[in-house]
């Protein structure tokens, strides 16, 4: 998988699916109704969401800071999850989250 960041300060990059196990995510804080937010509606704010690949419990991957539309973010979820058959995994709480 590639992602491209429309502005050039961000660095492109790409993903091989084949060694991903699971995977997490996070919301920024403009999705009221998901229970995976970073930050709150008054405090510490985040403007991107956060995708997290394991290679397997205890081994994280990496964590990828992207900004896509509503929509277009339930779509990559849904094709890493169902499609490429990456199991979807919750950590305990957003404290888990390093950011």
């Amino acid at each position: 998988m590639k992602v491209y960041y429309f502005f050039p300060w961000n660095r492109n990059f790409s993903i091989n699916l084949f060694i991903v196990k699971s995977f997490d995510y996070a919301r920024g804080f403009y999705d009221p109704f998901d229970d995976r937010r970073l930050g709150y509606f008054g405090f510490l704010r985040r403007c991107y969401d956060l995708i997290m690949l394991f290679e397997s419990d205890q081994n994280r991957l990496k964590e990828y800071k992207v900004n896509f539309r509503i929509g277009v973010f339930k779509k990559v979820i849904n094709i890493l999850n169902k499609e490429a058959k990456i199991n979807l995994i919750k950590l305990k709480s957003t404290e888990n989250i390093i950011w």
